[in-house]
């Protein structure tokens, strides 16, 4: 077998011939090789192609069977577990069990994952409403103590400023208001006055109708001047018979007019106390302050009402006594 150059690669084979042992001749044969070649070299591609074809159609099966065996699941378990969930918490929704494999097995340890979430959240729950439950009467409570701590300060507060027989002003609280009145005085130079009032032989009534009906006078006595005060006024019991009144914005002149009308509407008051009709009087001392003095003081002011009284009953009760009317002797007696 050898080849021959030319414009076509020929295969020559060259075989002897012979006859009884005795070679007789030879026999050669050339074959073209130029067609064979054309005809590999144009079916090469088509089968390139094939090959080609092949590959893909195998892969696409594959991709089919990837996504019936593995996606389709879980887009299926996915999509039932979107919005599996109510607004509690709670899994509401289950995952398909779709086959025996392994995401039918895992959906079936998620469903039973699931419940036994919600039993968990169930007894989570209940423990919650317990302890909100709890609270909330606790809070209750603790407003209901507090209301009533409130009522108690609110009850010692108006004990530590009134008078328990009365309900008017105690002394301590009304001497801190007339020192503010006084300060303001000072100030603004406007005027004020100090009214002392004392029961005329309260005494008496004390030892003739007995303590309770004592106590009773002074009660009614003080609701005779609640209404025949002014508004601006402040009145309270200084101690035993005695009252005071701070009458604000009120000079000489005005202080007297309500002094008057206090006397004079207990003049013709009377209490009962059970079947005795009990009529009593009152003396009114008056010192009036217009802050000239800037050295004014409240015992200064106290010690010349109480003087004014003081005379009012050396006078004969049932009387009002300025101390600006006192003369200079019995200012200084």
């Amino acid at each position: 077998v050898y080849s021959k150059g030319g414009n076509e690669d020929i295969v020559m084979f060259s075989q002897e011939i012979t006859l009884e042992d005795d070679v007789v001749g030879i026999l050669e044969l050339g074959l073209s090789t130029k067609k064979t070649i054309d005809y590999l070299e144009e079916h090469k591609y088509i089968q390139v192609k094939r090959e080609a074809l092949i590959i893909l159609l195998i892969a696409l099966g594959e991709f089919l069977a990837l996504s019936y065996i593995i996606i389709r699941p879980l887009s299926l378990m996915t999509s039932a577990m979107k919005d599996g969930a109510d607004e509690s918490g709670r899994i509401v929704k289950k995952l398909p069990v779709l086959s025996g494999d392994e995401f039918g097995r895992m959906a079936e340890a998620f469903n039973s994952l699931g419940d036994k979430l919600n039993a968990a959240h169930e007894r989570l729950q209940s423990d919650i409403d317990i302890a909100d439950e709890e609270l909330l009467q606790t809070n209750r409570r603790l407003i209901k103590q507090s209301k009533e701590l409130q009522l108690v300060n609110e009850k010692f507060k108006r004990l530590s400023i009134t008078d328990e027989l009365t309900g008017l002003y105690n002394r301590r609280h009304f001497q801190e208001l007339i020192q503010s009145d006084i300060e303001v005085s000072i100030r603004y130079g406007n005027s004020n006055s100090l009214l002392l009032i004392d029961v005329d032989f309260f005494k008496k009534i004390n030892d003739n109708y007995g303590h309770p009906c004592g106590d009773q006078v002074l009660i009614e006595i003080s609701e005779t001047m609640k209404i025949s005060l002014r508004k601006t006024d402040i009145l309270c019991r200084i101690g035993g018979e005695e009252f005071a009144v701070l009458c604000r914005q009120a000079d000489r002149v005005d202080a007297t007019d309500v002094a008057e009308k206090i006397r004079t509407i207990d003049e013709k008051s009377a209490v009962m106390c059970g079947d005795d009709r009990i009529k009593c009087t009152i003396s009114i001392g008056i010192s009036t302050f217009d802050g000239k003095d800037k050295n004014l003081n409240l015992e200064a002011i106290y010690r010349e009402s109480d003087l004014a009284v003081y005379h009012a009953k050396k006078s004969g009760r049932n009387t009002v006594v300025h101390y600006d009317d006192l003369s200079e002797l019995d200012k200084t007696g």
